[in-house]
């Protein structure tokens, strides 16, 4: 085992629970290993130094960093390694191009309001990428820290990129894509990850998407997660056929809140994707303009796969209109089906609340829609509504 210590008092090896991913709704287990610690700042190691005053690049250092840890032969010769921890302190760590996190390596901050990376126009956390083999981006931990654009800085990619991990955890992360008159596309995007927990995830601020969840994505459970201020949609989740990586399966938000839609897109929009189940969360649409809109679209697209067993259970879909404009078609739910897609269906579990809007739930185009649970509403003008050869199913 490699000890490294940048620097902080004495940096003892930590337990890092590598392969255990415990959810609500999925049990998954691995086993707790000791693994080796490096922190940052030490004016006495011969390791990296990285600076966090936020001015100079630290780019280099931390993926020599980062790499030391994956290195299992210490030569730079070995893409598997033992796994280890990199810590990083209270401060800024800027970033100029795209930092990779190996296998069973952990990237750990002193918490979300200590530790900020901040990312210049090419910048962005990387995590495996979609193709790589599995064993890239196996097991550990990260979290614990902020990511945001530099002051300026506009990001057409985004900030954080998750490829094909499998039993990974990522805890307490803001990510942030509209500080500082810096802006980011896109603030998570997940592809190919596989077995991994998602815990006290907030993403905020994104000019496009705060989410997205792609093609290969399978048995991944959020708990807690809030996404906000979004200037289109919150959460998307697709599921491209042509692509190799696998279908979009087994997707669990257990608590949750996806809030601040100030255009006229939708807050979720599902075009792919089987099994995916948000139990006890709350979609508010705040200060929506007098455009057509829906707080959660789920339909088929061209090259999709097609969604199938999304499922909603207790919970609340609320809309609250901008004092200056008035209403226009406003759907709490819309499923429908593209020509030439197969059959979606969605199911409504335990007690669906829904607030303000013209329809609470809208089916159309050949979508069937299953109501097993109770739908309550207030403020509503038609709860449930049918168009062309949808079906309700009670």
């Amino acid at each position: 085992m490699k000890q490294f210590t940048f620097g902080l008092a004495a940096g003892a090896a930590v337990g890092a629970i590598v392969g255990t991913i415990l959810a609500t709704q999925l049990s998954r287990s691995g086993s707790a290993t000791d693994l080796p610690v490096l922190a940052v700042s030490d004016s006495t190691s011969d390791a990296p130094v990285l600076a966090v005053d936020g001015n100079a690049d630290v780019t280099g250092s931390l993926q020599a960093a980062l790499d030391s840890m994956a290195d299992q032969n210490g030569d730079g010769t070995s893409e598997l390694g033992e796994g280890g921890t990199v810590r990083l302190p209270a401060g800024k760590f800027r970033i100029s191009h795209p930092v990779t996190v190996g296998q069973r390596v952990n990237l750990v901050g002193a918490g979300p309001g200590a530790t900020v990376i901040e990312l210049e126009k090419d910048g962005q956390l990387r995590f495996c990428d979609l193709g790589r083999p599995r064993e890239c981006g196996r097991g550990g931990t990260s979290g614990d820290f902020m990511i945001q654009p530099l002051p300026g800085a506009e990001l057409g990619h985004p900030l954080i990129y998750v490829g094909t991990v499998v039993e990974r955890k990522f805890s307490n992360i803001y990510v942030r894509g509209d500080s500082n008159n810096g802006s980011a596309s896109h603030g998570m995007v997940i592809e190919g990850a596989q077995n991994t927990l998602f815990e006290n995830l907030v993403i905020a601020g994104a000019t496009d998407t705060n989410l997205t969840i792609g093609s290969g994505a399978a048995n991944l459970t959020f708990v807690d997660t809030t996404l906000k201020r979004v200037a289109r949609t919150n959460l998307r989740i697709s599921d491209d056929a042509t692509r190799r990586a696998g279908p979009t399966r087994l997707i669990t938000f257990y608590r949750g809140i996806f809030e601040g839609m100030h255009q006229g897109d939708n807050n979720v929009h599902i075009t792919g994707g089987y099994d995916v189940l948000f139990d006890s969360v709350q979609f508010n649409s705040n200060e929506v303009d007098g455009r057509d809109h829906t707080i959660v679209l789920v339909e088929n697209e061209r090259l999709s796969r097609g969604p199938a067993g999304i499922k909603f259970r207790d919970s609340r879909f609320q809309f609250r209109l901008r004092a200056d404009h008035s209403k226009l078609d406003w759907f709490g739910v819309h499923v429908r089906k593209s020509a030439g897609s197969e059959v979606p269906g969605v199911t409504f579990s335990g007690q669906s609340w829904f607030r303000g809007g013209d329809l609470a739930v809208g089916v159309s185009e050949g979508a069937v829609v299953r109501v097993l649970g109770e739908l309550v509403t207030t403020g509503v003008d038609t709860q449930l509504h049918i168009d062309g050869d949808g079906e309700i199913l009670r």
